[in-house]
């Protein structure tokens, strides 16, 4: 497979439209076995907590907010608590390329990044054991153009 199902990369945009953050992040977590949703997560500040604005989070944003693989991950957990198959799991991140309009979302809506760059998220991934593998978008360094690029957990972690 050369990259995620267009309906899981579907899934984590509209997930990260919800996000109140100006970096929208999405993440949908499926079983690649049967195609069945096992978790969705956006970034945004702690449940019952407002965003403090941008004046107050720019520059910090990452650290003050959850970030959507977490949010993700706690989604499956619990799914997995009530009987489920236990994995492994594929893992999609998305970052929202365009937050304004509505409507379907589509592969060309998703900012591509240049390599695993959250530590914090990595422990979290490799750490709850079900994860298989970690689906990012992905500029092509050595060739101009974009590709979606699979990791494993270890892979990811280690990156």
């Amino acid at each position: 497979m050369n990259s995620p199902d267009d309906h899981m990369i579907r899934a984590a945009l509209d997930t990260a439209s919800r996000s109140p953050c100006r970096s929208k992040r999405g993440v949908a977590l499926w079983d690649p076995e049967t195609g069945a949703f096992r978790g969705k997560g956006c970034n945004g500040p702690p449940a019952a907590r407002p965003c403090p604005g941008r004046a107050v989070c720019a520059g910090t944003c990452g650290q003050r907010s959850v970030h959507a693989e977490v949010r993700a991950l706690r989604a499956a957990a619990a799914y997995r608590t009530l009987g489920h198959p236990p994995g492994p799991y594929d893992l999609v991140h998305v970052e929202l390329k365009d937050p304004v309009g509505s409507g379907e979302r589509a592969s060309d809506d998703v900012v591509a990044c240049d390599a695993p760059s959250c530590l914090p998220c990595a422990v979290q991934i490799l750490d709850v054991g079900f994860v298989g593998g970690v689906w990012l978008y992905e500029r092509i360094l050595l060739a101009p153009g974009r590709m979606w690029r699979r990791y494993t957990a270890e892979e990811f972690h280690v990156a």
